[in-house]
Formats: C-alpha cells, structure tokens, sequence
C-alpha cells in the first residue's frame, strides 16, 4: 500500500486529553499500518470536517466528562459517521455511558495490540459499508443496477419506502437480517410483519414518524420465523433519486452492543446475590458454611468447575470451606501462596488478575495449578477491614478460558469481604484452633480430625490410605546452639519444602513440636515411601542450617483398624529410622514386607 493510499484510506482519529494515553493508542495504530492523527476533545468536531478519518477512537474516561460529549456529537453527524470506538476503563457506568450516547462499540483501557487492530479494521470495514448505503440514499439518481450491486454489498439491511409507507425495494442484508424471502419484504405495508408481535405496535408507530418527517432513528427487534429475535436500529433518510419522493432505512443488527447492555444488567444482578449472600454469612455461625456457600456461588455465577475461597497465612493458602463441584483442589488443602499466578498477582497489587497460562512466560508461576490442567484463572483479593484476607478464585480447564472477569469478581470479593467482617471475630478463633501460628499448616485437632474422615472414606470405598510421620533430625541441638528464633525459622522452611513437595490431594499438619504427618488418600504404602524420599531428598537440596535432615515412619492404612492405631504404626516406624541412624525412611513392618 502505497503512502497516499494509506492516508486517505486508513486515517483514524485519536482523540483524548491524556497525552501518554494517545501517543500509546497512536503507536498501536501506526505498527498496525494505519495514519493516526490526534486532537483534543474541544477539537474533535473541527478535524472531521478535515480530510473526515474512516475510524474515530475516543478516551472515555467518566460516565459524564467530555469524552462521552464528543462520541454522542460524532454519532450525531450522519448516518455515515466514522466508525466510533471508546476506550474506557474497567467501568460498567462508563461502558453504559458511552453506549448510550451511540458509540459503535467499547474496549477496556489498557487496550491489546491485536484485539485493537483487529477491531479498527472491522470498523474500516463497517464505515465502508454504512458509507455506501448514504451514497444511494443521495446518490440515488444512478441506474439502478448499479444501486442494485451497492445493496447487496451492504452488511447493514435497507428498505425504500414510499410515501404511504409501502416497501418498494430491499437487499440481501435484510433478507438475511429478517429471515424472510424478498417478496415477504417488498410490497409490505404496515403492520410490517417481521416485529417482535408484543412490541410491533411501538415500532411501526416510531417508524411511521420518522419516515413522516423524511429522516429519524428508530429502536425495535426483529424476530424470525424460526423465533430468533435481533435488535436493531433503523436509521431513516430521504431519498430523492430520480425525482421521486421516498424514504431509505437502514438497518443495522445491534446484537454485540445489546450483549453488552445485557452483561451491565448480569452484573447488577450478580451485586444483588452477592449482597444476599452477605447477609446470609452475616448471620452464619459456621464459617466452612459459609466459605462453602461462597465457593460454590462462585461456580454457579461463573459457569466455571473450580470456584473457591483462600485464606492468606503467612506464606501459605489454605482452602476455605467446600469447594465448588468439580473443583481442582480438595477442601483444606495447604498449598503454596503462589499455587495459582492469579492468586499470587492478586495477593500482590491487592487487585484482581486474571492469568491465561497459555501466555504465561513465567513457567515457576503457578505451577500447581499447571499441573493440575488450569487454562486459565481469575482471582480477586478478599479485604476485611482493610486488610488482606485471603482471594475468590474461578479457574478452567476448558480450553476457550475465561473472559475478562476481574471486574465481576471484584465485586465478589469486596461484598464478601463486608460479609466476612462482621464474622472476623469467630473466624479468627476458628483459624486459631485448626491451624500451627508458626507454618500456617493445619494443627493436631485439624488432623485428627481430617484422619477420622479419611479412615472412613478409605473404609467404606475400598482405597488405600497411607500416613508418613516426620521428624527435624537433631532440631533441639540446633535450639541450644543458635536459639530459638533459628529453630522457628528452620521448622517453617522445612514446612514449605514438605508442601511444595507433597500433592494438592495429601493433607500435611504439624502435628508437634518437630513433628509433621502428611495424610495420602488413595496412596499405597510404597507409593508413600517413594513420596516421602523425594521430602528427604528435597531437604537435602534445600540447604537446611547445619545440614539437618528428618526421619520418616510410613504405614498404610488396614480395614481393621482405628485411626489411632495407623498413627501408632507410623510412629513406631518413624522410632526404629531415628535409632537406626536418623536420615531414613522406615515402612511399618507388615508394610515393608507387602512392598
């Protein structure tokens, strides 16, 4: 393409007031092949009338400031108008604002580099088409086959009317739009039978005005015989080809900004449940309930399998209540901070993220949600009182991801947030008896607890269920030589090794002073041990002070015994490695000889 040509054909006006924010957009549209001009709000006006550019993008940034101002002037200009785009923040009364006021479509500020240029090269093309119907619509002295080919070029439907409101003559487009043969469309007279019938009234009646006075806009909705309905516009203009007196409408298909519309109505709704579900965890004593309820609020809203609540300690997130169905991560697993990136960027900023791992460059980020198949995730942080309690996060693995969702979620967090606030008090009493203050890991109560549920769930289904029992090596040695802060520091480090290497589906406590079990549904005895060495090896490698290591005892699960008697299996294994030398893996002896 040739300089000349790209000038006159792919000019796009920038207009706004925020010069980085402009130069960013113009940068955009000049490395995808376009001429970019500028100009300020109060000039806006004045460069259509300069060489009119085929594409206008406008900074929106209030729902009631100038930017809207000149997209409402702009889309006063004719029915030809250059193809309107708003930039706007992640706003629902901006976005609304700015669709009101006739914008073409929005994009939420910071704008991508290949959605941007894709969607100035649709509105090339859209202004392109609409150009076209206005040349008939004043042009119509042409031959008429040559108007016959500009109308079937159109991407918008167009219908000539006469003086008494009779249709003389159609396209393509609208044949397609309604549904319905072209002699459906010629001849008819109102009542036009292609109205939605509840609403078919109102439109003819708008109709018949604006064509009374040779020009007008007229909002109604098409249905189809196959019971499809599509709102459109149709935007009335005089025609006077060949000295006759008609009327031309076009009609263009307003589905995407309906959609739009429809998503800021989906939205207060979703406020409204949320503000139900506030009061409901207001007055729950149960706090699993009611991160259970908001888990699975979060599937159901979102139409995603994994919806659930984390809470920040210290380094670690622990699963709050019962996730949602289908969820990729077990109610009062211990993972990480960083399990998901969404979380970990959320966490971070105190502001909601979203995360598509597909485009994730950092491949140490989120990688147990990498292994357990996530596509994408959105997390949005929980703040009580200020301060950060813990995220709500929605995760796919369907391979079409998530949308742009952190808006919404946001809205999740922050109404559970002002929920949670008025439990805060039973909450921390809660955390405060189920969970170590040193590693943040569940505590003795919380594991008995989980090893009660999981011997029966072992019993009652017929899997296996194995238990390994850790011991810091020499840890009291390490106390008397250096204190105690350097003991804390190392029994949380070796908290973190044991987690990081642990599965999402293994429960690990500290269940005493040095001492830490990690629960393994599903999981043999010598699967367990294959486990548990790759705990030890990951120690050495972790370069504890002093070179300390731990003594392991593994025993798995019989169908005849109590909970009490697996933990005293696995005790009595976990003595014979610390006399035998420490540093070692031992297997409870009919176990050993099974393996």
């Amino acid at each position: 393409m040739t300089g000349n040509t790209l000038a006159n054909n792919s000019r796009v006006l920038v207009v706004g007031d925020r010069g980085p924010a402009q130069d960013a957009l113009c940068a955009l549209l000049e490395d995808a092949g376009y001429h970019a001009v500028t100009a300020r709000f109060g000039d806006a006006l004045g460069r259509l009338d300069d060489r009119p550019p085929r594409v206008v993008v406008v900074a929106v940034d209030e729902g009631d400031g100038p930017g809207v101002s000149v997209v409402a002037a702009v889309a006063r200009t004719g029915a030809a108008h250059p193809h309107l785009i708003a930039v706007c923040p992640d706003d629902e009364a901006v976005i609304e604002a700015a669709l009101t006021a006739g914008c073409d479509e929005c994009m939420v500020a910071p704008v991508r580099r290949a959605e941007f240029a894709a969607r100035v090269a649709a509105g090339m093309k859209s202004w392109a088409d609409a150009t076209r119907a206005s040349v008939y619509a004043v042009e119509a002295h042409r031959r008429e086959a040559t108007v016959h080919a500009v109308f079937g070029d159109m991407m918008e439907g167009l219908l000539v009317f006469d003086d008494a409101g009779r249709v003389l003559e159609t396209n393509p487009a609208m044949v397609r739009l309604t549904g319905r043969p072209v002699r459906d469309l010629v001849g008819a007279v109102p009542p036009l039978p292609w109205w939605q019938p509840d609403l078919a009234a109102d439109a003819d009646a708008a109709l018949a005005t604006a064509l009374e006075g040779g020009m007008g806009d007229v909002e109604a909705v098409v249905q189809r015989p196959d019971g499809l309905t599509i709102p459109v516009t149709v935007h009335v203009v005089p025609d006077r080809a060949g000295g006759r007196r008609a009327r031309v409408a076009l009609v263009r298909d307003l589905t995407d900004q309906t959609r739009s519309r429809v998503a800021l109505q989906s939205s207060r709704r979703e406020q409204a449940s949320l503000r139900r579900l506030a009061a409901a965890v207001a007055g729950e004593p149960d706090t699993e309930r009611v991160f259970s309820l908001i888990s699975s609020e979060l599937g159901e809203v979102f139409g995603v399998e994994c919806g659930i609540v984390v809470r920040f300690v210290n380094d670690v997130a622990a699963v709050a209540g019962v996730p949602s169905p289908g969820a990729f991560y077990s109610q009062g697993a211990v993972m990480p901070a960083g399990f998901d990136a969404a979380v970990a960027r959320a966490a971070a900023n105190g502001a909601p993220a979203r995360v598509a791992y597909e485009y994730l460059t950092d491949s140490a980020a989120g990688v147990i949600a990498r292994e357990a198949g996530v596509v994408c995730s959105v997390a949005a942080p929980i703040l009580v009182k200020g301060t950060l309690w813990g995220a709500v996060l929605i995760s796919t693995r369907a391979a079409s991801g998530i949308g742009d969702e952190r808006s919404r979620l946001a809205g999740f967090g922050e109404m559970a947030g002002l929920a949670l606030e008025s439990a805060e008090a039973r909450l921390r009493l809660e955390m405060a008896a189920t969970l170590d203050e040193l590693t943040g890991l569940p505590n003795r109560r919380a594991f008995d607890d989980a090893l009660v549920r999981e011997t029966e769930r072992a019993r009652r289904y017929g899997r296996p269920l194995s238990l390994a029992m850790f011991d810091i090596d020499r840890l009291g040695q390490l106390n008397a030589a250096f204190g105690h802060d350097m003991g804390d520091d190392t029994i949380a480090r070796f908290a973190t090794v044991l987690t990081d290497t642990c599965r999402l589906t293994d429960l690990v406590a500290r269940t005493g002073g040095a001492e830490f079990a990690c629960l393994m549904p599903d999981t043999t005895s010598q699967a367990a041990s294959t486990l548990a060495e790759r705990v030890r090896k990951a120690l050495m490698q972790a370069e504890m002070p002093g070179g300390l290591t731990c003594s392991v005892g593994v025993a798995g699960w019989r169908d005849v015994e109590d909970p009490e008697s697996l933990v005293a299996r696995a005790g009595a294994a976990l003595y014979r490695s610390k006399h035998q030398g420490r540093d070692r893996i031992s297997v409870a002896g009919d176990d050993a000889l099974a393996a």
